[in-house]
């Protein structure tokens, strides 16, 4: 049985292409901007396990452009295969590999976008991946049926939009169950929302973190200013401070037992963890945050229940104390 080929688009100056050795990847060549479009959406972006792009091509539109197409529209592996390292920075800010000719071999090229598109992130949530398949299955089985409903609601003058994206994710999360989770999972980097929010962790000049814990109502905001001009922090504890107060040895930090005003968050990629403290609250304007870099959040799903131990240390509440007389008494009712 002969194995089937994948497929890669090439994008090149037609006047520098060469023919390849036979493979079991099969280059489609293009030369222009135009030519690579029309030929995914001919196709289907599924046909295809990446894009070779080089950032000199024919027409009017240039690589840099292609990239921004391909990505705001697909997720598909895409490499750089240039013939300049200058003109491959253009890729670097949104982190496309970028391969120089005449020093990088075009095999090398293959084999990155070959073990890129079976790598987990583009199996999962490609665009032929789990995701799309899982999107499908609730598409027909559960929204389709639906269909006069949001015809009603769109005619009654309300942005279905968003609503459908929203009742999407609510039926993805109910498909996923609730099982359990590694660290990175915990955290949005860089946040989804480009402004400070509720579980936004902060870093101060100094090198310390501080997690927003302020309720979501109050950094709503309402003619270009937030509902509170104050934010409430809470101080994060790092792993070398925790260690020299040797609070690792049995563990309970990692399922938040160790005390009622610790929380234990995790290290993931551009987090190093650490402990929040809820006995280190300040309050700061929200102007003066500026000065802080906000790289990283904390999901809402985490931060619902670090909001919960948060309230439930500062409302805690206790009975005032029996005196000694009064308790031997009622031990001795016990007898």
């Amino acid at each position: 049985m002969m194995k089937t080929k994948s497929k890669l688009i090439k994008v090149e100056s037609r006047y520098i292409t060469k023919k390849k050795k036979e493979s079991l990847i099969d280059l489609v060549p293009v030369s222009t901007f135009n030519d690579a479009k029309n030929q995914i959406a001919d196709d289907g972006v599924d046909k295809y396990i990446g894009v070779i792009v080089d950032l000199r091509l024919d027409g009017d539109n240039n690589g840099s452009d292609l990239i921004d197409m391909l990505v705001e529209n697909y997720r598909i592996p895409i490499a750089v295969y240039s013939g300049t390292p200058y003109e491959t920075d253009i890729a670097k800010p949104i982190k496309i590999p970028s391969f120089l000719k005449g020093k990088d071999r075009i095999d090398d090229v293959i084999r990155y976008l070959v073990n890129l598109a079976t790598s987990p992130l583009f199996k999962i949530l490609g665009g032929n991946g789990q995701l799309d398949k899982k999107i499908n299955r609730i598409f027909w089985e559960n929204l389709y049926s639906k269909k006069e409903a949001w015809d009603t609601l769109r005619n009654e003058g309300i942005e279905v939009d968003e609503v459908l994206v929203r009742y999407m994710i609510s039926h993805l999360h109910e498909m996923l169950g609730d099982t359990d989770h590694v660290a990175q999972e915990m955290y949005l980097s860089p946040p989804v929302v480009d402004r400070i929010t509720t579980g936004s962790i902060l870093e101060r000049e100094d090198g310390r973190y501080f997690v927003v814990m302020s309720p979501p109502c109050d950094l709503v905001f309402h003619k270009e200013k937030p509902k509170s001009n104050t934010v409430t922090l809470c101080e994060i504890e790092s792993v070398d401070k925790l260690k020299s107060k040797n609070q690792f040895n049995d563990g309970k930090i990692f399922k938040n037992r160790l005390t009622e005003y610790h929380h234990w968050l995790p290290q993931c990629a551009g987090f190093e963890g650490g402990c929040i403290n809820f006995r280190l609250v300040s309050n700061q304007e929200y102007k003066s945050l500026n000065k802080f870099k906000n790289d990283i959040k904390i999901s809402d799903s985490f931060m619902k229940d670090i909001l919960r131990r948060f309230s439930a240390y500062y409302g805690r509440q206790g009975q005032p104390d029996f005196l000694d007389e009064e308790i031997k008494k009622m031990e001795k009712l016990m007898k």
